[in-house]
């Protein structure tokens, strides 16, 4: 894929910004780590182009991710719709500029919460995949082109 050092940037520089911003986490890349127990958030983009976004991270920084979103104590209902909402958030953010950048069209659905590892589609080559640390946990992060038009 060309330019995927651009999109590489484009994800890991919002990944932090929107993280930090809307959590309060500061997130610092890392080496790939397991993560066990793993929740996972998926956001697709189609149009000109398909863009998947996987989050994956465990209850705890979910937890902490819905509790600075709603600013007061959550349930355990309430960590799902936040978690989304967040994610919704971050990929619009991504996909927007990525539409600006290369003059594509992509709309994405709304995010999608699964309890687990959930994969929609298996690693590809050019699957840019981030790992970050931060005090309390570990967050990967996932951006796949699974078909592409002029990018």
């Amino acid at each position: 894929m060309q330019d995927r050092e651009e999109i590489r940037c484009i994800i890991n520089d919002n990944v932090s910004e929107i993280t930090s911003r809307m959590t309060g986490i500061t997130l610092i890349e890392s080496q790939p780590v397991e993560i066990p127990d793993a929740y996972t958030i998926h956001l697709c983009a189609k149009g000109s182009y398909q863009f998947d976004l996987y989050l994956q991270t465990d209850i705890k920084t979910l937890t902490h991710i819905a509790k600075q979103m709603k600013r007061k104590p959550v349930t355990s209902e309430d960590i799902p719709m936040y978690a989304t909402e967040f994610f919704n958030i971050l990929g619009g953010r991504i996909v927007s500029k990525i539409n600006r950048l290369y003059q594509q069209t992509a709309r994405f659905k709304p995010p999608v919460f699964f309890s687990d590892s959930f994969r929609l589609y298996d690693i590809q080559e050019d699957t840019l995949i981030f790992y970050y640390r931060y005090l309390d946990g570990n967050v990967k992060v996932e951006g796949q082109f699974s078909r592409i038009r002029a990018l």
